[in-house]
């Protein structure tokens, strides 16, 4: 079972599936359909502004999926089939239904839904070469990313980001999902929902957990006013934790303390060991 966001190196993007379906955005790499006779409201204006903040998003789950790409790569036979390969890669994420959960986001940010928007882009604008190439440009980011390479981000870091600010943002977002983490474990726990992978009804709790970490960390990237640049702020994050710890050991070091800290707490969760100070602490911690 993988869960992303027990994950550092997918705490800032999922991991994706291949089909290449991806949920609900596979409908713009389909071969041009038929004609159809609905009415749509979807100008191309909006389309693009809707794809192209779908695609900013997306950035961050390929840094996350590319990641996982290489890893298992790395640890398989040259002479293993590619189909195989992907299909270990698909199996070992949960891209689909937070693919789903970013699309919907990003539509309710414009006001539409997915069957409105597919409805426009089969009747009106599938040919359209503005349209066509931000879908290509997604497809490589994806097929790229299957292969382990990461995704370019080259824009510069905002004046503000410095090493602190990263470190600030890095504790209060691992201090929320723990917060969530644990929250919402004792509520499942009271419904009679224990901590068991092979339940499904666990497997849908850890899916809340996801969903409610994800809208979390939104509202952190709001706070500190990381929502308005051409990179996603997953990106920026992401871009900002690479530079400054190739640059500082003492920045590295405290990333890893942070890091560490988070991911024994979220095991001893798991596990059933957090005593009632440690649970205290967690519930009533600043951020």
């Amino acid at each position: 079972m993988s869960l992303s966001w027990l994950s550092t190196k997918s705490l800032f993007g999922l991991t994706i599936g291949l089909g290449i379906g991806y949920a609900g955005f596979n409908f713009l790499f389909h071969k041009k359909p038929k004609a159809h006779t609905h009415e749509t409201y979807v100008s191309k204006t909006l389309l693009l502004a809707i794809l192209k903040e779908i695609n900013r998003e997306m950035i961050a789950l390929a840094i996350s999926l590319a990641t996982t790409a290489a890893q298992i790569r790395e640890q398989m036979s040259p002479n293993y089939p590619e189909k195989i390969i992907l299909q270990m890669i698909e199996s070992s994420t949960s891209f689909p239904k937070q693919m789903e959960s970013l699309e919907k986001r990003v539509y309710e940010r414009f006001n539409t839904n997915k069957k409105v928007v597919e409805k426009a882009f089969k009747k009106d604008f599938h040919d359209d070469p503005d349209i066509q190439d931000l879908c290509l440009k997604a497809r490589k980011i994806v097929e790229n990313a299957f292969k382990g390479i990461l995704p370019v981000i080259g824009s510069p870091l905002p004046d503000f980001m410095t090493s602190d600010f990263v470190l600030s943002i890095m504790r209060e977002i691992y201090n929320k999902n723990t917060k969530a983490t644990l929250i919402m474990i004792r509520e499942a726990e009271t419904k009679g929902i224990l901590i068991n992978f092979k339940d499904q009804r666990f497997i849908e709790v850890t899916q809340e957990i996801e969903t409610k970490i994800e809208l979390e960390k939104r509202e952190i990237f709001e706070k500190y006013r990381l929502m308005h640049y051409e990179d996603s702020p997953s990106c920026i994050i992401h871009n900002a934790i690479k530079q400054f710890s190739q640059n500082s050991k003492e920045f590295r070091r405290e990333l890893n303390r942070i890091e560490n800290g988070y991911h024994s707490t979220i095991q001893q969760i798991m596990q059933n060991q957090l005593s009632r100070d440690q649970e205290f602490q967690i519930m009533n911690r600043l951020d």
